[in-house]
């Protein structure tokens, strides 16, 4: 197995060619073949897969170390890597062993896709010996290089969604690909390369070895999918914020070498930019810190079979909000300071000012948990669910 030092070094490696492939990725919406087989080889999807499973089953700080690394050299292959760790992870943990090991390991290293964000049709019905889907779902990312979707469906009989303490009954069905219709939605500003679009399914058939109940207790009881579900899901995606915005103040060095028109000397010998690039340093490095030391104080806790304080829980979610804001911040800093050559779409510059800025959409990381963060500070019981 390797060793969580071999799988930063493997993320590493791939960085030049995650960045050659960058402008090709955005262009055609989704992973290009070379960059897709490259993270296979390099079983980057497996990051949160158990060890028992042939898994690399990494710890808290080298998963975000390696979605840094390649979020640095492109945000939406950072996303799509940190998306397909957790739903690769999903089957490892959520299917019986069996069917997990045949699933992520029969035809060599694959990777799995899936959305919980459906239009309000989706169902799932136990018929006989297996289950049907129906339904649309939004943002799935990475669907267009995976081989299985979850989609997170309400079971339902006739029709009507069958209860579980006054909340509809979710379960995960793991359907493959082939099952499944996709819909190409997804034109927008940010995060363009990572293929997030609808698919539908249309009463399609699903063995009950292949379906799990959201929220169960992992059969494979990693320290990961012990988190509290709302880090669990958050620290991914400050993590892409964080790498992108590294990206760009690597990629702004060259730039401050250029001398701007009618300037008379170059950008770095600029006191107004040499305090600003001071401070977006200080300003990423510590919302980094923070958040690596939020998450080892919660990952300390749940490795040991402890409880994680509500304290903790809200520092960690604050620190996952923080270090995103903190991430735009950085990347507008820099592509304003590089001046009109971050305008062009050949700048990596101008990619990283819309991708990190659709990162913080992400509902996982937005402000009201900031809010709910300061609530549980101030001795008040948090209002947003997967707190």
């Amino acid at each position: 197995m390797a060793t969580q030092h071999e799988v930063i070094e493997r993320a590493l490696a791939l960085q030049e060619l995650v960045r050659q492939e960058a402008p090709h990725t955005e262009r055609q919406g989704n992973l290009t073949a070379p960059v897709v087989q490259a993270l296979l080889n390099a079983e980057l999807f497996y990051l949160m897969v158990p060890a028992a499973l042939g898994g690399l089953e990494v710890d808290g700080r080298t998963y975000l170390e390696v979605v840094e690394a390649i979020s640095a050299a492109d945000g939406s292959t950072g996303w799509c890597v940190m998306i397909g760790a957790e739903l690769n992870g999903m089957v490892g943990v959520h299917l019986p062993a069996d069917v997990a090991r045949g699933i992520l390991s029969h035809n060599g290293p694959i990777c799995c896709a899936g959305s919980l964000i459906h239009d309000g049709t989706a169902s799932i019905e136990q018929a006989g010996d297996h289950y049907r889907l129906s339904g649309r779902w939004r943002f799935a990312s990475g669907c267009q290089h995976s081989s299985y979707v979850i989609a997170f469906a309400p079971l339902c009989v006739a029709g009507q969604p069958v209860m579980t303490d006054n909340a509809p009954t979710i379960l995960m069905p793991f359907v493959a690909r082939e099952d499944l219709a996709f819909q190409d939605t997804w034109q927008v500003a940010g995060l363009r390369g990572t293929g997030s679009t609808d698919f539908t399914a249309k009463d399609v058939s699903v063995k009950p070895e292949m379906v799990a109940p959201l929220g169960q207790t992992p059969l494979q009881p990693t320290t990961m999918f012990q988190l509290p579900i709302g880090a669990f899901f958050a620290i991914g995606k400050a993590a892409v914020a964080t790498g992108i915005a590294r990206g760009a103040l690597d990629a702004f060095l060259p730039t401050a070498t250029r001398t701007p028109a009618l300037a008379t000397s170059a950008l770095r010998d600029e006191a107004r930019i040499q305090l600003q690039i001071a401070d977006a340093e200080a300003s990423l490095r510590s919302a980094r810190a923070f958040l690596y030391d939020a998450l080892q104080d919660v990952w300390n806790a749940t490795e040991s079979g402890r409880p994680v304080p509500i304290k903790d829980r809200a520092i960690l979610r604050l620190a996952c909000v923080h270090a995103t804001k903190a991430a735009c911040d950085t990347v507008e800093l820099v592509y304003h300071a590089a001046g009109s050559v971050s305008l062009f779409e050949t700048s990596p510059l101008q990619r990283a000012l819309r991708d990190v800025h659709a990162v913080r959409q992400h509902m996982m990381v937005a402000d009201r948990y900031r809010q709910d963060a300061g609530r549980v500070l101030l001795g008040l019981e948090p209002q947003e669910s997967l707190f």
